[in-house]
């Protein structure tokens, strides 16, 4: 199911045994299914002609997918707290396409759960190898993608975007590492358990934080990096800590580095965090 954006709405299944039958049951009609289906493959196939190109890598090419979602798709915060209230056992009928491949790809709205699927048929479609992950992040249940490029699989996690978390590319060609070090911790109900490790993230150099920049490990690093940050012009900066930073000192670094702003943006900062990310807004 978790590999097949094309299965939708699956409600139930039971196996008997005695005559080796497997029923399934959906929230649709066959009917209906096949409506949805007919429009996911033509959306997507209208997505990947606009935005992917013959001569772009494998990174263009995925962070063009992630570029898309971010910049035309939201998270349906009514679904999840539908989820939430019976403890993610049963959510309310009209949220149903929030969490199949049918909520991000055709009515733009939807949760984790599709936004993996999208990100999953988006990838296949441009010639990509992805696989839908499931588990947690920070505790409440989660899906993501695990992408493969030239230095193996990473993680991808397309929903806490920075239209949905603030964050831009909050885990973005990540390692497994950096991953669990914010709170994303791995199920096995993706994959057969004993081909999980195949999926191991090992190396991150491809991180979008590393790769630009802006993982710091000590506190002058982060005042050198919000002051460079600021001097070219930039409105919001967002860094990731890769070390403890003791808050006061933190605070210290952020005014060292807005003291050079005209006094009317200097009214209007604001400096706040999600999990080891810095986000500085004036």
């Amino acid at each position: 199911m978790y590999q097949n954006p094309l299965i939708l709405g699956v409600k139930g299944y039971s196996y008997a045994y005695d005559t080796l039958t497997l029923t399934i049951t959906y929230d649709d009609t066959a009917e209906a299914i096949k409506k949805k289906q007919e429009e996911i493959v033509a959306e997507a196939k209208n997505i990947v002609s606009s935005k992917i190109t013959s001569d772009m890598s494998v990174e263009q090419k995925h962070k063009a997918i992630y570029d898309y979602l971010n910049e035309n798709t939201k998270y349906d915060d009514e679904a999840l707290a539908s989820a939430e209230a019976s403890g993610f056992k049963d959510i309310d009928a009209k949220f149903n396409d929030s969490f199949t491949t049918y909520g991000i790809m055709v009515k733009k709205i939807g949760v984790c759960a599709s936004y993996a699927a999208v990100y999953k048929i988006l990838s296949d479609l441009s010639g990509l190898e992805s696989v839908v992950v499931t588990g947690d992040m920070s505790g409440v249940p989660h899906a993501w993608n695990k992408v493969k490029l030239d230095n193996g699989w990473v993680n991808v996690d397309s929903t806490n975007n920075a239209t949905n978390s603030g964050v831009p590319y909050l885990l973005f060609n990540s390692s497994d590492e950096t991953a669990k070090s914010l709170n994303f911790t791995l199920s096995k109900e993706f994959w057969i358990d004993s081909d999980i490790p195949q999926f191991d993230a090992k190396d991150g150099s491809k991180d979008y934080y590393k790769v630009n920049g802006l993982e710091v490990a000590s506190a002058s690093e982060l005042g050198a990096k919000l002051l460079e940050q600021v001097n070219e012009g930039s409105n919001s900066i967002v860094v990731r800590l890769a070390g403890r930073i003791d808050e006061a000192v933190l605070i210290e670094e952020a005014q060292k580095a807005l003291s050079v702003l005209p006094e009317d943006k200097l009214k209007n900062a604001e400096l706040g965090n999600l999990s080891s990310y810095i986000i500085l807004n004036y």
